[in-house]
């Protein structure tokens, strides 16, 4: 978290129980960070990888009033885009944009972590990306990144942090929208936010963004997960073979 958000570390507001973080600058371009401190570690024990597909589903899916492809071609002439990345203990949403674009791209921006469509037809496309991106770039092209996984995987066994964050084929092939929804509701919270903000935004924009942030629940309804890693008792190797 510091690490992401500390180009933001000039000013902080804090709005109900959302955290705000601004930098307000001349440059032109305005950057959003918007943070959640849910991650995999948060993942139900059968259902590693849905803290990231919960992220993909906001990130790479439709709003209720526009499909993913007409917000790909809204965002395309500001050069504009947003993106998840998904760690133990956080779900961070990245974009910028012009600032003379920014009244159309927040418009873009919030209604897709607000006003989620959870279409069929999304869910099933990020499903399948997200079972490829195990089998063949994990698995097949990733060899120094899966030697660091299966490291990390033996470490915290038996522990919330004992899973890949993106998860495992076998249970993202078991995943449904309902459960995407679920994931949603618990733990995209306003004590769970974090905003950051920084450049040449209206003086009003971070009150803009609290009234509409504010529409999500106060509380995470499950209580954060203790992390318990057991003690190294002798030195071990892990030989992980791959079928190539």
């Amino acid at each position: 978290m510091i690490r992401l958000l500390a180009g933001f570390a000039m000013a902080s507001i804090a709005f109900a129980q959302m955290r705000t973080v601004t930098l307000a600058s001349k440059s032109p371009v305005v950057t959003f960070r918007v943070v959640f401190t849910t991650g995999a570690a948060a993942d139900p024990d059968d259902k590693p990888g849905l803290a990231h597909l919960t992220a993909a589903m906001l990130a790479g899916g439709g709003t209720k009033d526009l499909t993913y492809r007409q917000i790909v071609d809204a965002l395309f002439p500001m050069a504009g885009s947003i993106t998840a990345q998904t760690d133990q203990e956080m779900t961070v949403f990245s974009g910028a944009t012009h600032v003379d674009n920014l009244d159309a791209y927040y418009h873009l921006f919030r209604a897709m972590l607000l006003e989620p469509g959870w279409r069929e037809d999304d869910f099933k496309r990020l499903k399948d990306e997200a079972i490829n991106a195990l089998r063949i770039g994990l698995r097949g092209n990733n060899d120094e990144e899966l030697g660091k996984e299966v490291l990390y995987s033996t470490l915290y066994r038996g522990t919330p942090y004992g899973h890949y964050s993106a998860g495992a084929v076998s249970a993202i092939e078991k995943m449904t929208l309902d459960d995407v929804k679920q994931f949603y509701k618990e733990h995209y919270t306003q004590s769970n936010l974090i905003v950051g903000l920084a450049g040449a935004y209206p003086a009003d924009f971070p009150q803009r963004i609290n009234k509409d942030f504010g529409a999500l629940p106060m509380n995470d309804s499950t209580p954060a997960p203790e992390v318990k890693p057991h003690a190294m008792d002798r030195t071990r190797a892990l030989i992980v073979e791959k079928n190539t």
